[in-house]
């Protein structure tokens, strides 16, 4: 048996048409299959599991070798075969464009406001940036540290950068998180926060409740209030003001606005300003209910529900309306309207009332108390402590007392959680900050600014896209959005812009639509977007590097020549074979 390296025969064994159809059939699935997943998932998990994955570039690069393999295996050429060279060699010109684009393209993303200008744009990454003074001034792209970007890294080497001896430390990063918060007890200062625990006939809700931020427990508001001494505390509980008064009319007048202290209304009229009007208090009413004969009165001197009748006289007449401290949207009025204008409102002292329909108070020598806000209205006090859940105004709910931290520290806690089909994954950072007078650790999600103090100078950590330099400068000078005839829907728009080379000083402008893009430098700007902010337009553009695009449509070119010349050599062929009547007459002279 003939055992001699034969190279000829194993270049045409992986240039063959069977091996070649294998490798486009099997591209094929797996197109057909991204397509399918990215319809139920999201590009970037089709993009990671599909396109960006290797064995999709293996199955290319065999295709590309079963090209080469198929010219090579001709050697030497024949000048029957150079449809067939030319052909194969635009489709390996194709390949070798996509990959120079693939390695050295980019695109991404520019938003400018109106008159806003930028020499840098986003591209979809992962980075960790560091400004001071509103100028980036340190970037670190995680790209290649964080692999498919679908799996946690519970460790990254080498990520970290130092400026101004203040050193950032990437620690972890997890694809997919939901947030939770987390509370200490070290916090520098002094900083009450109390934790509850609502029971219902559904389960249990616990929260941690701060002074300065409300929480919300099974759809109710939970407010804290901190009385700073003995009498505060006792004021609180027993439901009167810190102070003596009643609290004050507020009157809005042609948009000039005048508050007044009741006790000052109430003997007589006062005069609201130089409008012409006056203001007068008929009753204050500390507990306003619907008497006998549908009218208002007071059931005690208790502030549960504090109300007030005035009398607005102007040039028109007097008027007499009610205002309720609690329903600042209800207008009760008699007598003759002064003028549409005027609107009045009632301020009762904060202190008087609950500020939400439970609300905490934290007394001294560690004291609480909650104050219930029933729908009637009525304030109820009750003692506070652990252990003792008490029964609330609404049926089958009780409130109890967790825990209680005087230096509360709160702290968002990143959890892993798994991705649901369609769900966009958001991911997070771990970061410590080290440095003088600094050193915190803290996790951030994506598109996220987290802000530093430190030797006086203020800086912001910012964990996003990857920033790349344009090298330019563009500048929105307006953004213009056309509609559909006799409505509202858009149905195009452009950016007039300027691009400023910085070196030599030189602006161009342009006009980018959705259907004609500008170049520059390299770059190729498209409209793809924009957003609005109220009146206020932005405009988003794509832009795009693709430096192998010349080299794909160099391969088009060839390959529509190959495929030409083949079709004319076979159409030649075809008009070169004899007729029936001309193989029967060889035949005969045969």
């Amino acid at each position: 048996m003939d055992r001699t390296f034969q190279p000829r025969a194993i270049l045409r064994a992986l240039g063959s048409l069977g091996f070649g159809a294998l490798l486009l059939l099997l591209l094929m699935v797996a197109m057909g299959s991204a397509t399918v997943y990215e319809s139920s998932h999201s590009t970037e998990e089709a993009q990671a599991l599909f396109y960006a994955a290797p064995w999709f570039h293996g199955l290319l690069g065999l295709l590309a070798l079963n090209l080469a393999a198929a010219v090579l295996g001709r050697y030497s050429f024949q000048r029957r075969q150079l449809p067939f060279l030319i052909t194969h060699a635009g489709l390996l010109i194709i390949l070798l464009g996509a990959l120079v684009t693939y390695r050295f393209g980019v695109s991404g993303q520019l938003s400018l406001g109106q008159n806003e200008k930028s020499n840098q744009f986003l591209v979809p990454g992962e980075a960790v940036s560091f400004a001071r003074a509103g100028e980036t001034v340190a970037a670190l792209d995680l790209g290649p540290k964080l692999g498919d970007r679908r799996s946690a890294v519970d460790s990254l080497t080498g990520a970290e950068m130092t400026v101004d001896g203040i050193r950032v430390t990437v620690q972890r990063f997890l694809p997919h998180v939901t947030w939770e918060t987390r509370v200490t007890d070290d916090a520098p200062g002094p900083h009450l926060a109390v934790e509850l625990v609502l029971n219902t006939d559904h389960g249990e809700e616990r929260g941690w409740l701060f002074a300065e931020e409300p929480l919300t427990l099974c759809g109710r508001q939970v407010t804290l209030r901190v009385a700073e001494n003995s009498d505060a505390w006792a004021r609180a509980l027993s439901g009167q003001s810190e102070t003596t008064s009643k609290g004050k009319a507020h009157l809005e007048i042609d948009g000039a606005a005048f508050e007044f202290p009741l006790e000052a209304c109430m003997e007589k009229g006062v005069a609201v300003g130089s409008t012409g009007y006056t203001l007068r208090i008929l009753r204050y009413l500390p507990h306003a209910v619907v008497g006998p004969e549908r009218t208002i009165v007071s059931a005690s001197e208790r502030p549960v529900n504090p109300a007030i009748e005035v009398e607005i006289a102007g040039p028109q007449g007097a008027e007499t309306r009610l205002a309720f401290a609690r329903f600042p949207d209800f207008h009760g009025r008699t007598g003759a309207s002064p003028a549409a204008n005027v609107k009045l409102a009632y301020i009762a002292p904060t202190d008087l009332l609950p500020a939400s329909e439970v609300e905490v108070v934290s007394g001294p020598e560690g004291k609480l108390a909650v104050r219930f806000a029933a729908p009637g209205g009525e304030v109820t006090p009750h003692p506070l402590a652990a252990g003792l859940p008490l029964p609330t105004p609404w049926p089958g709910q009780t409130l109890g007392l967790g825990r209680r931290f005087e230096r509360a520290r709160a702290q968002a806690e990143a959890v892993p959680a798994v991705v649901a089909a369609g769900m966009d994954r958001q991911a997070a950072l771990q970061l410590r900050v080290s440095g003088p007078g600094i050193n915190e650790e803290f996790w951030m999600p994506k598109s996220a600014e987290h802000t530093l103090e430190a030797a006086g100078k203020t800086y912001r950590v910012h964990y996003g896209d990857r920033i790349v330099p344009l090298g330019f400068t563009v500048t929105l000078n307006s953004f213009r959005i056309g509609y559909y005839p006799g409505g509202e829907r858009p149905r195009s728009y452009e950016s007039n812009v300027t691009l400023t080379d910085p070196g030599t000083g030189r602006d161009q402008g342009c006009v980018i639509s959705m259907n004609r893009p500008g170049r520059f430098a390299g770059y190729t700007l498209y409209q793809s977007s924009y957003r609005q902010d109220g009146a206020e337009f932005a405009t988003v553009l794509s832009v795009a590097r693709d430096p192998g695009r010349p080299i794909v449509f160099l391969g088009y070119a060839a390959a529509m020549v190959g495929i030409t010349l083949a079709l004319a050599q076979r159409v030649a062929g075809w008009r070169n074979v004899p007729g029936p009547r001309a193989r029967v007459a060889v035949g005969a002279g045969a």
